[in-house]
């Protein structure tokens, strides 16, 4: 595969050392290829050809690390020549198929947007990622990636059929959570968090579901009221204020589980009552969380009074 391709990356120069490397690397001499181009840029830091061979050689050796550094080398002295942005765009292709049969998704996600990033408008690499995208559960990046796929190219039809069904699922996702949330409102907090729980199955990236679900979880897990359960509910709010840092449900809840699993400390219910005012000062559970708070800490220092005279 690279020695096809040797003729559209490096044209015939008079350079008796290129001629040199390039006879090597016509006779699959990988190692004295390998030596004869680094000699090269050794000389002349500017050898974009000597690179472009250096890479190949190295690729074909299997040491794509090193074949990576001499196309990025390449690619950085001569950025516009499409021989050397395919070469090294089919080189990210390459090592994010290799890490996809180890498994490893995040180099996987990593390459494959290298290769994309370096041709941009390469159908494959965006129909790769999409697909990425779409096994990591975030269909809305999927979809975006597909979309920029054109309408002439070959693989086209194949994107629109699969952001079709991403939009379905989306779609039921959707539905799921109006559902649960029809619950949430009457308290039927476990049933709700099943359909939250459903809706993020569909969804996975769906941050309104799972918002909602650890919502709903802790609301459940609240209600039970014993120690186990009230610190579990308290994680599941804090779950939630993580996904929407600006809302103050979350903390409302959490300040009513501190106080619930110990009446007699304070501070940690206080410090969620303030917190709920403060990072959504407008919001539905403003005024009640300023009232609590306030209620709370009148209770503290009454206290603390009256310990202190005993």
């Amino acid at each position: 595969m690279q020695r096809k391709l040797m003729l559209l990356f490096l044209p015939f120069l008079a350079c008796s050392p290129m001629k040199t490397a390039q006879q090597y690397w016509v006779a699959h001499d990988l190692d004295a290829t390998i030596r004869e181009c680094k000699a090269i840029v050794a000389k002349d830091s500017s050898a974009i050809d000597a690179y472009a061979l250096l890479s190949r050689a190295y690729w074909e050796k299997g040491v794509l690390d090193s074949a990576q550094l001499a196309a990025e080398t390449a690619f950085r002295l001569a950025p516009e020549e499409v021989a050397v942005r395919s070469h090294l765009a089919e080189l990210y292709s390459h090592r994010a198929e290799q890490a996809s049969i180890a498994g490893d998704l995040r180099t996987v996600l990593h390459f494959a947007k290298q290769a994309q990033a370096t041709l941009p408008d390469h159908a494959l690499y965006l129909e790769r990622l999409g697909d990425i995208y779409a096994q990591l559960g975030r269909h809305d990046q999927a979809i975006e990636y597909y979309q920029q796929i054109s309408a002439d190219s070959a693989v086209q039809s194949r994107s629109k059929s699969k952001q079709d069904s991403l939009h379905s699922l989306n779609v039921q996702a959707q539905a799921e959570v109006e559902k649960g949330l029809q619950l949430y409102q009457r308290k039927s907090w476990s049933a709700a968090a099943n359909r939250f729980a459903r809706a993020r199955e569909l969804k996975p990236d769906y941050d309104r579901a799972r918002y909602y679900f650890h919502l709903a979880s802790g609301q459940s897990l609240n209600r039970k009221g014993l120690d186990n359960q009230l610190w579990e509910a308290i994680e599941h709010f804090g779950l939630a204020s993580s996904i929407f840092p600006d809302r103050g449900e979350p903390h409302f809840w959490m300040a009513t589980a501190y106080h619930k699993k110990d009446a007699k400390e304070y501070q940690n219910a206080i410090s969620e009552f303030e917190m709920c005012a403060q990072v959504e000062p407008e919001g539905p559970f403003a005024k009640q969380a300023r009232e609590k708070a306030a209620e709370l800490r009148a209770h503290q220092n009454k206290m603390q009074d009256f310990w202190g005279r005993k």
